[in-house]
């Protein structure tokens, strides 16, 4: 299986974990629709990581420091102080 990911920045990810991610991303987005095949975007993946890291900001802080997405969560963060 070849991702954008996996072919442009030589990430090496499992099959079994590339698709238990995109069913956790479902879980926080319905911007990814997970089916049985395939994997449905409906929107840019940029959005999609946005509203998954505006779901982990409502998390707890200590919960958001081991989030794959705590680069995009203090961005956000910085942002909203300024």
């Amino acid at each position: 299986m070849t991702t954008a990911l996996r072919k442009d920045k030589n990430i090496e990810i499992k099959k079994s974990e590339l698709i238990e991610l995109c069913r956790a991303m479902s879980r926080m987005t319905p911007h990814v629709v997970v089916r049985e095949l395939t994997v449905e975007l409906t929107q840019r993946p940029d959005r999609i990581i946005e509203a998954a890291g505006a779901v982990l900001r409502q998390f707890p802080e200590e919960e958001q420091k081991n989030s794959i997405f705590r680069g995009n969560i203090k961005q956000k963060a910085k942002k909203r102080k300024a």
